[in-house]
């Protein structure tokens, strides 16, 4: 019986020795969810200052606990295909001038994010003050805790792939209503 104590307490001893101090945190469910936005043509705001083109939301949703512990990714619908694929942001597309064999320009998606606000960019290499002519779609994921979900940070997820985002973070569709920004 003595044997058996002391084997087990040294068991034990052992495996106690053997943790460390860390804490891991394991959350069930990651609060996770997406809004749809619609920039039409007429919503773009040009700042020569810069130059670029932008477009500002009221948004609730991203409040300084997402910033600091969360993420906020965006992404735009492939514009020029029949497919439903969206493309995380920030993105560069250039043209090509075939005859010249030479980048004729590029254009620069960008966002920019603050505590209740969402700004959508567009800079383009040349001709600044051309701004997109057609409607663009994205979609905005809000991951509201990164920081206490080992799950979330310990897997490999490809962030770029929004279909993948989507599935592992059970990310919900949201009918926010968020407000463009008016000067």
């Amino acid at each position: 019986m003595k044997k058996s104590i002391s084997l087990f307490l040294l068991t034990a001893l052992g495996f106690l020795l053997s943790c460390n101090n860390e804490q891991v945190y394991v959350t069930e469910y990651v609060g996770a969810r997406s809004h749809f936005i619609t920039i039409q043509p007429n919503h773009w705001i040009y700042d020569n200052a810069i130059p670029k083109h932008f477009v500002e939301y009221n948004y609730p949703s991203i409040t300084r606990n997402v910033i600091d512990r969360g993420l906020v990714l965006v992404y735009m619908a492939d514009r020029n295909s029949t497919r439903n694929t969206w493309t995380l942001m920030p993105r560069t597309e250039v043209y090509f001038d075939r005859e010249s064999e030479q980048i004729d320009y590029t254009i620069e998606w960008g966002y920019w994010i603050e505590p209740n606000r969402l700004e959508i960019e567009y800079i383009r290499s040349n001709k600044f003050n051309i701004g997109p002519d057609t409607k663009i779609d994205i979609k905005v994921v809000i991951i509201d805790d990164m920081v206490n979900s080992f799950d979330a940070v310990n897997n490999d997820v490809n962030f770029e792939n929004y279909d993948e985002v989507i599935k592992h973070f059970k990310v919900q569709e949201s009918d926010l209503d968020i407000k463009l920004k008016t000067k």
